[in-house]
């Protein structure tokens, strides 16, 4: 009788494994199909980090970024969470540590 009433849960957590699997599959065959030309390495930020630059960059990134990276850069935006998937974490040393071409 026991193996009978088990049947149901054990059901519902196959099915809930499955549609788990299938929501998290798709973002992570986003994040890992990042694919750039190898040329993209030898390209350099055109743009000088002057006092200037950094100023303006800092503008356009509270305007047009941080509401999904956040203000830090971490990737936790009040926006992030409605997000298929998750920004980026801008204070990533890996991911910083990429050339310029290849970001």
């Amino acid at each position: 009788m026991k193996a009978q009433a088990d049947l149901p849960v054990g059901k519902a957590l196959g099915i809930g494994l499955i549609v788990l699997a299938t929501l998290v599959s798709p973002s992570l065959a986003l994040r890992s199909s990042w694919k750039v030309p190898l040329e993209a390495d030898l390209l350099v930020n055109p743009v000088p980090g002057t006092q200037e630059s950094v100023g303006a960059g800092s503008v356009i990134y509270a305007q047009r970024c941080a509401v999904c990276h956040g203000d830090t850069g971490q990737g936790d935006g009040p926006s992030s969470l409605s997000l298929r998937v998750r920004p980026a974490n801008l204070s990533d040393p890996e991911l910083m540590a990429q050339p310029d071409g290849r970001l």
